[in-house]
C-alpha cells in the first residue's frame, strides 16, 4: 500500500471503479489521496456510484445492462430478454471517464485545484436509452422486444441468405426505396398486392411481408443481396462473422485495422488498430506488454527503488 501511495504522488489521475467501502478500506478514497498529493483527480468510476442506498453493490457488465434496461430490449417479442453477448457497458463508459477527466485536468489547469469524481456506471448506461424513455414519458409505452423489427418502417429487419448461417439486415424507410426493392427482386406477383402497396399496410402485414421477402434473398448470397439493394438505394448490409472481418472486409483491409505483431510470449498476434487516423501524429501500433515488463521502468526510475528492493519485492509476490 506504502507503494501504491507512492505512485499516487507522482500521478495526475486515479481511477478505480471499485465501490466505496473497498476504497476506504484500503485507505486509498479521495480523502485519503488528497493528502497525498493535493492537486490529485480520482474518478470513481463503481457501478452504481458512491452515493445513494445502492451505492455498496457489486457487479459486472452483464448484471448493469440487465439493470440499465439493455435486456429488456434484445430479443424476440413472444420470447426471453437476450442482452448482449458482449459487455456492452465496458464499451461504453471509458467514453464517459475520458470526457470528465478531460474536463478535471482542465479544470486544474485554470485553478490548480484537483478533485473527485464519483461516476456512476449505472447512470452512463441508462442515459443510452434516451427515446425508449422519453416515449415512456410522453406517450406512456414501455418499449420492449422486437427483434429485427420497426414499429414504423417495413420491411425492416434481419434476412435468412443462401449458405450456412448467411444473414442481410434490410430497412426500407421510404415508398421510394420499396419501389426500388421491388424492382431489384424483378416485381413478384406479391409485391403487387394491396397490403403491400402503402407503409402503413405494410406495417400491418409485416410478418407475411417478411416471410415473402425470405424467399427471394434465401437464393442469394448476402453479399450479393446487399450490393443489389445498395446500388438501388436501399439499405442493406451483410451480417458478418468474425471469418467476414478478419478475411474478407475491404474497408477495414483498407484501412488497415488488422495488424500482425509478434508478440514475445503468444508469437505472431493479429492486433487491432486505431478506429481513428490523425493526419499530423500518426500512431505506431506495438505488441501489448507483458506482465511485469515495465515494473523497472516504474518502481526504479519513478519511485526510485535500487535493483535489490525491485527483486527483494519480486520474491515476496508484491510485484509480479
Amino acid at each position: 500500500m506504502a507503494i501504491a501511495k507512492q505512485l499516487v504522488a507522482l500521478s495526475d489521475v486515479v481511477i478505480d471503479s471499485f465501490t466505496r467501502r473497498a476504497m476506504r478500506k484500503w485507505g486509498l478514497y479521495y480523502d485519503d489521496l488528497v493528502q497525498i498529493k493535493p492537486d490529485i483527480i480520482v474518478v470513481s468510476a463503481a457501478q452504481q456510484g458512491h452515493t445513494g442506498p445502492h451505492a455498496d453493490y457489486l457487479g459486472f457488465g452483464y448484471n448493469l445492462q440487465a439493470l440499465a434496461g439493455i435486456n429488456h430490449l434484445t430479443g424476440y417479442p413472444d420470447g426471453y430478454p437476450l442482452g448482449t453477448s458482449v459487455n456492452y457497458p465496458d464499451f461504453v463508459l471509458p467514453m464517459f471517464v475520458a470526457s470528465v477527466i478531460m474536463s478535471a485536468l482542465l479544470y486544474r489547469r485554470r485553478t490548480g485545484t484537483g478533485q473527485h469524481i464519483d461516476l456512476s456506471q449505472y447512470q452512463a448506461m441508462a442515459s443510452t436509452l434516451g427515446p425508449m424513455l422519453m416515449d415512456y414519458m410522453v406517450n406512456g409505452r414501455i418499449a420492449t422486444r422486437m427483434g429485427g423489427h420497426s414499429a414504423t418502417v417495413a420491411p425492416h429487419g434481419v434476412y435468412r441468405c443462401q449458405g450456412d448461417d448467411r444473414w442481410c439486415v434490410i430497412a426500407v424507410c421510404t415508398e421510394d426505396e420499396w419501389a426500388a426493392l421491388c424492382r431489384v427482386m424483378g416485381y413478384p406477383a406479391w409485391t403487387k398486392e394491396a397490403r403491400f402497396q402503402t407503409m402503413a399496410s405494410r406495417l400491418q402485414h409485416a410478418e407475411a411481408l417478411d416471410a415473402l421477402l425470405h424467399v427471394w434473398t434465401m437464393q442469394h448470397a448476402p453479399e450479393h443481396v446487399m450490393h443489389l439493394l445498395q446500388s438501388a438505394g436501399v439499405a442493406a448490409g451483410v451480417v458478418q462473422n468474425a471469418a467476414d472481418l478478419l478475411e474478407h472486409d475491404p474497408q477495414l483491409r483498407h484501412r488497415g485495422h488488422y495488424h500482425l505483431l509478434h508478440h514475445p510470449v503468444t508469437g505472431p498476434t493479429l492486433y487491432m488498430g486505431s478506429p481513428f487516423l490523425l493526419s499530423a501524429t500518426p500512431a505506431a501500433l506495438r505488441p501489448a506488454p507483458c506482465l511485469g515488463q515495465h515494473n523497472a521502468y516504474v518502481y526504479g526510475e519513478l519511485l526510485g527503488m535500487n535493483a535489490a528492493d525491485i527483486a527483494r519485492y519480486t520474491a515476496e509476490g508484491i510485484f509480479y
